[in-house]
């Protein structure tokens, strides 16, 4: 998942200016110290944070967008799951399907035994009577 701004900085969403400055001056003298190609990213990623959150009209903009994204996810991710929940119809109705063809193919295969029994059936004379 994508990192926000608020991560970048370690710094929570409700921050003001001066917690947003701070952590910035933390991270930005750690980064520093590590003098590499991935530390120089992160440090322009961190100053670019710095810069939005610190302007109010940007920070307004930013956040709007990550609601908006958050949004996005959840609705993706509820979609995603219907969509789950919708592929198990059709296999009930193949399962209904197929249990409803054993059950008649297996009635249909008993009548049709019994009428063969009934046919090969051959009476026995009852004690006592003669045929």
């Amino acid at each position: 998942m994508k990192r926000s701004l608020y991560d970048v900085l370690g710094v929570d969403d409700k921050a003001d200016v001066e917690a947003v400055e701070n952590a910035y001056q933390v991270k930005a003298v750690e980064l520093k110290r590590a003098f590499d190609d991935e530390s120089q990213n992160d440090l322009k990623l961190l100053e670019h944070a710095r810069t939005i959150l610190s302007d109010p009209e940007q920070r307004a903009k930013y956040d709007k967008q990550l609601k908006l994204d958050k949004l996005k996810r959840t609705s993706a991710i509820q979609h995603e799951e219907k969509k789950k929940e919708g592929s198990l119809m059709p296999l009930l109705l193949i399962a209904l399907v197929l249990s409803g063809m054993v059950y008649f193919g297996y009635r249909h295969y008993t009548k049709e035994q019994a009428v063969v029994s009934a046919e090969r059936h051959v009476s026995l004379p009852v004690a006592g009577k003669r045929p």
